[in-house]
């Protein structure tokens, strides 16, 4: 359902507009775990987010008009379906051991940094 709406029947730059714009909603919560867990990088998380945020301002908006008219004509409630995928990607990060959870938090902010 929620891969339909991100990728499926649409060119491939609307395709990244619509992932990145569920990044923008998934990664935050992310990261708050993140720095939950690593307080002294906290600062490093949120730079690393506020950067990608204002870079990508433009495509994530455009990325939400395409799920939104999307979920629309499949009819799927795009915002419960998102938050149930943000949830359960919070859940599996909080419920890794302390140094899987620090090298994923690593993997995600090099991601994200990447994308800057």
């Amino acid at each position: 359902m929620l891969a339909s709406v991100l990728t499926e029947g649409i060119s491939d730059t609307d395709a990244q507009a619509s992932i990145m714009y569920m990044q923008s909603y998934v990664v935050p919560a992310l990261f708050e775990v993140c720095k939950s867990g690593l307080p002294d990088r906290a600062n490093e998380f949120e730079k690393a987010m506020t950067a990608w945020s204002e870079k990508h301002r433009v495509i994530v908006a455009t990325g939400e008009s395409i799920v939104r008219k999307r979920a629309k004509q499949e009819n799927t409630d795009v915002d419960s379906a998102f938050a149930a995928r943000r949830e359960a990607m919070v859940s599996e990060l909080k419920a890794l051991d302390p140094q899987k959870k620090v090298e994923r938090c690593d993997s995600l902010l090099k991601l994200t940094r990447a994308e800057i």
